[in-house]
C-alpha cells in the first residue's frame, strides 16, 4: 500500500508541471513553479532509483533541501513584487548561510547535542517554520483584498505550500527519528494533496487566460 501511494506521489506531480508550462506566459508564478516541480520530480526520481544508480542520498537530499527554502521562500515573499533574479539570490544567499550554521553549529552547540536532531533536520525545521509564517501573512493579505478568494490562483498556491509546510514539519524535521521514519508514508500523501492545490490555483489561471480571450473575442 505505501509503495503506491510513493510512486503516486512521485508521479503526480506531472499534472502541475504541465500546466506550469501551459500557463508559463500568464501566471507570473508559472516559471518559477516550473523550475521547482521539475527539480523536485527530478529529485524524487534520483531517490527513488537510488540504488540502482548508485547515488549519494544525503547529498541529494542537502542540496535539494536548500534550492527548495530558497525557491518556496523567494516564491512567498515576493508576492507583490516581480520575481526577479536578484530576489532569488539573495534568498538563496540566505538557505545557504542557514545550512552552513547549522552543520558548523551541530556537535558544537549544547542544545543541539541535546535534541540529538541532525543538521539536516534542524534546517528543515527553521525554513518551514519561515514558511508557515510568511505564507499565513500571505493568505491573510489575499483574503483582506481578493473579493473571491477561491478564484485567485495565488490563494491556491500559498494554500499549498502552507499545507506542505505544515504537513512536513515533523514528518521531515525529525526523519532521523526511526518511528517516524517508518510513517514516512505520510509525506506522501501530503506532496499528494500540495501538488492538488498547485494543480487547482495553475487550472484556475488557465480557466481566468481562456475567459480573457473569449471576452477579447
Amino acid at each position: 500500500m505505501t509503495d503506491w501511494i510513493k510512486y503516486i506521489s512521485v508521479f503526480f506531480v506531472i499534472a502541475p508541471l504541465l500546466l506550469s508550462a501551459i500557463t508559463f506566459k500568464t501566471f507570473k508564478f508559472s516559471p518559477a513553479l516550473l523550475i521547482f516541480l521539475s527539480v523536485g520530480f527530478t529529485t524524487d526520481l534520483l531517490n527513488l532509483y537510488s540504488e540502482r544508480l548508485n547515488i549519494e542520498r544525503q547529498l541529494v537530499w542537502d542540496l535539494y533541501s536548500i534550492f527548495e527554502c530558497s525557491m518556496l521562500l523567494w516564491m512567498v515573499r515576493h508576492r507583490q513584487n516581480h520575481l526577479t533574479f536578484k530576489a532569488y539570490f539573495m534568498t538563496l544567499l540566505i538557505s545557504v548561510s542557514m545550512w552552513t550554521a547549522c552543520q558548523y553549529l551541530y556537535g558544537k552547540s549544547f542544545l543541539f547535542a541535546l535534541i540529538a536532531i541532525a543538521p539536516l533536520s534542524i534546517f528543515i525545521i527553521i525554513y518551514q517554520a519561515f514558511l508557515v509564517f510568511y505564507c499565513a501573512k500571505e493568505i491573510l493579505c489575499l483574503c483582506e483584498n481578493e473579493n473571491r478568494i477561491i478564484l485567485s490562483p495565488l490563494y491556491w498556491i500559498h494554500t499549498g505550500i502552507f499545507f506542505y509546510s505544515i504537513g512536513t514539519f515533523f514528518i521531515m524535521g525529525f526523519l532521523s527519528n526511526p518511528i517516524l521514519h517508518n510513517m514516512y508514508y505520510i509525506n506522501n500523501i501530503v506532496n499528494i494533496v500540495t501538488h492538488l492545490l498547485f494543480l487547482i490555483g495553475l487550472s484556475m489561471c488557465l480557466h481566468a487566460s481562456r475567459s480573457i480571450r473569449h471576452i477579447l473575442r
